[in-house]
């Protein structure tokens, strides 16, 4: 078996693809800092300079963080092939037969198994096909093709297949949320009456900066629930990934800082509403803050949302 421990110039090539399954690229606490790549293989091909064109025969590629409270990364495949001679941002990386990725990012464990991957640089885009299956602590997600956004950190399933998701167990550690009888009026799944509308509305809020209260839904939610809810097919929701999202919109309804004047600017207030904006948001109860937000969902999506009791 052959061993190795390359420069740097290796891992945006083969590792972008776990900076970023967990939360977007942008966020600098994402990075990875090391400085060498290591592999093992049965075989290698590469040019004279010692560029590896082919790996093949029970690859492990992994590096070590140069922070010590970082995990390593590792990567699995039967054979890695590297395409393309011009700069660096052309290069394909394709991974063949018995894939898996595994890494830990904010304290969560995340896998991603295939039967092929291909990272595509000039896209910055990974594409997983062969069964691909990405499980961590929020669940399992698994479909014919995922196609992971290196740039954005998005996470794209067709078809998608969703098991056991927790979307409750990656929020931030906050003061405890109240008991359910003192939060007032929750969102139910009953009260959503466009499920495909209201998915819609916040994916395609998301490509845009424009104030809107989908937009601003949007921002509140934690980084891995953007992810499941800009990847996921509106039309295509299994009970189980309603409730997950559900869940996590009654989170939403408990933020006090929900109601941004310019997001709401075009929309119609009900008079309760109205009552409870004019008061200071610091002195309202518990139950009236979910109530405001409550008032505040129908308001701007009274077509998608029933209006609460």
């Amino acid at each position: 078996m052959t061993h190795h421990g390359l420069p740097i110039t290796l891992c945006s090539a083969i590792l972008c693809v776990v900076f970023a399954a967990t939360a977007g690229a942008q966020n600098d606490d994402l990075m990875y800092d090391f400085e060498y790549l290591n592999f093992d293989a049965d075989r290698l091909v590469s040019d004279l300079g010692g560029w590896p064109e082919r790996l093949s025969g029970n690859v492990h590629i992994w590096v070590e963080p140069t922070d010590p409270n970082q995990q390593p990364l590792h990567l699995w495949a039967d054979e890695v092939r590297f395409l393309g001679e011009g700069p660096q941002d052309e290069l394909r990386v394709v991974l063949e037969r018995d894939v898996r990725v595994e890494f830990t990012q904010q304290g969560m464990a995340v896998t991603v198994t295939a039967g092929e991957g291909e990272i595509d640089m000039a896209r910055s885009i990974v594409v997983f096909t062969g069964d691909p299956v990405v499980t961590s602590d929020m669940g399992e997600m698994s479909g014919p093709r995922i196609e992971l956004d290196m740039e954005t950190g998005r996470l794209r399933a067709e078809q998608p297949r969703v098991r056991n998701l927790r979307l409750t167990e990656i929020r931030e550690r906050e003061e405890p949320a109240p008991e359910p009888e003192e939060r007032g009026p929750v969102l139910r799944s009953e009260d959503v009456l466009d499920w495909e509308g209201l998915i819609a509305a916040i994916q395609t809020a998301a490509e845009d900066d424009t104030p809107s209260p989908a937009r601003r839904i949007y921002d509140v939610l934690q980084p891995q629930a953007q992810q499941y809810v800009t990847g996921i097919s509106p039309d295509q929701l299994p009970p189980e990934v309603r409730e997950g999202i559900l869940e996590q919109i009654n989170n939403v309804l408990t933020e006090r800082e929900l109601y941004d004047p310019e997001a709401w600017a075009d929309v119609s207030m009900p008079g309760e509403a109205e009552d409870l904006l004019d008061r200071p948001r610091d002195e309202l109860s518990a139950p009236d803050v979910v109530r405001l937000n409550r008032l505040l969902l129908h308001a701007a999506f009274p077509d998608k949302i029933a209006r609460p009791s």
